[in-house]
């Protein structure tokens, strides 16, 4: 039996370690039109043109052509062609897919606005003096989007919030088991200035009741079985609200290198991803990662500094939400 990942880029390099020092068979997918962004930590992959490679069929056609059989489908990227990719291979080789409501809230920044809202999870305004105009299906990473006033024609595929000053953000990491459990493992900080973000820290543990609770509420509306999920929500200055502010359906940038597992509380996450242990009830986190951010980089990051140190033992309490 065959894992099939698709991508492979930096953030799949602890995946491919971990099927390798467990002896798994795999296969890596990837666009040749992005083959420079594959990390060279990551040899051996297989290359569809964009137009293929989007589309299950020519999946299907390779596994009978070289007799595959696929095990599970990894995916790390929560992008609407990605996210269908991966549910069209799941529907086709496993007659399994995500329901409607639980696929479009991980896609569209309006459905997720639309039912944080609904469920009294905080969400920003759409409108405001000053707005940010983002995509609403549409790329990562603090890219894709302007900043404009109140005077917007809306266009497709559009998605707007007030513009803030931002005082920090609080991002929860979780793993979503089959049964729809929820297990976070890691919360962390980043601070800003000029809504540029200039430091983070993980573990950082003061806001865990509160997003505990969103969690526990937003459970109930969606299922995302065996998925990583990476939960943005951020605090303006002069307000004391943590506001959902972006929801993610992946790991974070820094899962490759362990900054929210490996690094901090000495277990490994992955290991619940693929079924060789149960989430603990309880974790104990021995070290701190920060990063400093070397370059101002609106709601984006930049190159940083990171470094790891050792904290007085701080334990969480993590039974299954």
């Amino acid at each position: 039996m065959t894992k099939i990942v698709l991508g492979g880029r930096k953030k799949y390099e602890s995946v491919i370690n971990y099927l390798n020092k467990n002896n798994e068979d795999y296969l890596i997918f990837d666009m040749e039109e992005t083959k420079s962004l594959v990390s060279e930590q990551i040899p051996n992959v297989i290359y569809f043109k964009k137009e293929d490679f989007f589309s299950a069929g020519p999946y299907l056609r390779y596994f009978e052509e070289y007799q595959i059989k696929p095990s599970h489908i990894i995916n790390f990227r929560d992008q609407k062609n990605w996210i269908e990719l991966e549910n069209n291979l799941n529907r086709w080789i496993f007659n399994k897919s995500l329901n409607d409501i639980s696929k479009n809230f991980i896609i569209y920044k309006s459905i997720q606005h639309k039912i944080c809202s609904n469920l009294n999870i905080p969400v920003l305004p759409t409108t405001g003096s000053k707005i940010i105009v983002k995509k609403d299906a549409g790329y990562s990473g603090g890219t894709d989007f302007y900043i404009t006033d109140n005077k917007f024609i809306k266009e497709p595929n559009t998605f707007t919030q007030k513009y803030i000053d931002i005082d920090y953000t609080i991002a929860v990491h979780a793993f979503v088991d089959n049964n729809n459990y929820w297990h976070p493992y890691c919360y962390h900080k980043v601070n800003y200035k000029d809504n540029c973000p200039v430091s983070s820290v993980s573990p950082y543990l003061e806001h865990t009741q509160e997003l505990n609770n969103y969690m526990r509420i937003l459970k109930n509306k969606i299922n995302l079985p065996n998925r990583f999920v990476f939960w943005q929500f951020v605090k303006p200055k002069e307000e004391n609200y943590l506001y959902n502010m972006d929801f993610n359906c992946r790991p974070a940038g820094g899962f490759e290198a362990g900054s929210y597992d490996r690094d901090i509380a000495e277990h490994n996450v992955l290991d619940y991803f693929f079924n060789k242990r149960i989430p603990p009830n309880q974790i104990t986190f021995k070290n701190e990662v920060k990063c400093i951010y070397n370059i101002a980089q609106q709601f984006g990051y930049s190159d940083l500094t990171r470094t790891v140190t050792k904290i007085n033992h701080k334990t969480l309490e993590v039974n299954k939400i």
